[in-house]
Formats: structure tokens, C-alpha cells, sequence
């Protein structure tokens, strides 16, 4: 039970925390057109400090709750879990 309630809270926490993914994420991909995941961790960690305590799979769940996919994309010469650019500004309605 104490287990369960503990997931609760971190869940809880993990969506205030997603509020302002969206433009964080954005920021951290830049210019490119894609991301990969190890790669997007570390430079939201460097934007703002409380990333650098989440897993991977607890920025995925960030991710799909503002509704940006995590995908197959080309980084380092190989395929890799990552983020797309066009993803995420219609996650937070930038998209032209």
C-alpha cells in the first residue's frame, strides 16, 4: 500500500513537472530536426536541474503525457529512442 501511494505521488509529481516539458524539450533540441533520448536527458538537465533525477523511462512518461512520442531516430551513426522536433511543437501548438 505504502508502495502504491508512493508511485501516486511520483506520478503526481511527474505531471506538474511535464507542465513545462514542452518548451524545455524544444529548447533542448535546437536547431535539429531529432534527438535522441540520452542525448535530449542531458541537455534538459542542463536547462533545468530537477531533469537530471528523472530515469529514462520517467521522462518517456513525461514525454507521452504532453503527448510527444519518443521514436526510432538516427543518432551517433546508429537507431535510437529519441525525439522528434516537428513532435514536439504540435505537442505545445508551435506547429506552422
Amino acid at each position: 500500500m505504502i508502495k502504491l501511494f508512493a508511485q501516486r505521488r511520483r506520478a503526481q509529481g511527474l505531471r506538474k513537472a511535464a507542465q513545462g516539458l514542452g518548451v524545455d524539450v524544444l529548447q533542448a533540441i535546437g536547431p535539429a530536426d531529432a534527438l535522441p533520448l540520452a542525448e535530449l536527458h542531458r541537455r534538459l538537465a542542463d536547462i533545468q536541474p530537477g531533469y537530471e533525477t528523472w530515469t529514462a523511462e520517467e521522462l518517456t512518461t513525461a514525454l507521452r503525457t504532453i503527448r510527444v512520442r519518443v521514436t526510432p531516430v538516427r543518432g551517433g551513426g546508429r537507431t535510437t529512442p529519441g525525439v522528434r522536433r516537428s513532435a514536439a511543437e504540435r505537442a505545445i501548438g508551435g506547429a506552422r
